[in-house]
């Protein structure tokens, strides 16, 4: 009786980790996710940029656990986020191709740390932390001069069931969404105060 009942609570447990840890993987969306930090670029003017290129981000030789294509890929991200999700805040969103033209704003970046960590040994024994770490650069598509650089940097180490319940992917997400948001912000922080 004593085994039975054992294994019914034992049973049970793991189903509400299951049910827990599903859960726990949310989604990134622009209420949840936070700017940038902003205090550096309290002189950025975009109101003046009607388009812009998202170009591959540049990853650092030290990054050896990613894909040759990452770069483009998160680039592509943040453009389809800006093109989907804010569709009027510029006439033309371009992912990996420029113009070189006045009034064409280029975001990249480089990627300085992608660890992947290991969301079952979180969970598990507190091991295996994810970090995420780089900068995005706003540069004047016409004359190439780099108008700020703001860094980036997410480290998830917590363990248990909170820290095996988020991935890298979930960070680089979260790294898009917070810069896409902080551009929104820059072009209209700039609008509402003319």
């Amino acid at each position: 009786m004593k085994t039975t009942v054992y294994q019914a609570l034992l049973m049970s447990c793991a189903m509400a980790s299951v049910l827990f840890m599903s859960g726990c993987a949310s989604t990134a969306t622009y209420e949840n996710v936070r700017t940038l930090p902003l205090d550096q670029v309290a002189n950025t003017d975009l109101s003046n940029y009607t388009s812009v290129s998202v170009m591959a981000f540049e990853v650092s030789p030290d990054v050896t656990k990613v894909d040759a294509q990452f770069g483009k890929a998160f680039a592509g991200h943040i453009a389809g986020r800006l093109r989907t999700d804010f569709p009027a805040l510029f006439e033309e969103v371009r992912w990996d191709r420029r113009k070189q033209q006045p009034r064409e704003l280029i975001v990249t970046g480089t990627i300085s740390k992608y660890v992947p960590g290991s969301a079952d040994l979180r969970f598990a024994m507190w091991l295996g932390p994810s970090f995420f770490n780089g900068e995005v650069t706003l540069k004047d598509g016409g004359d190439g001069h780099i108008l700020c650089t703001l860094s980036f940097n997410k480290l998830w180490a917590w363990g248990g069931m909170l820290g095996g319940g988020k991935t890298i992917d979930g960070m680089v997400n979260e790294t898009a969404v917070a810069i896409t948001k902080t551009i929104v912000q820059l072009k209209n922080r700039q609008n509402a105060t003319k």
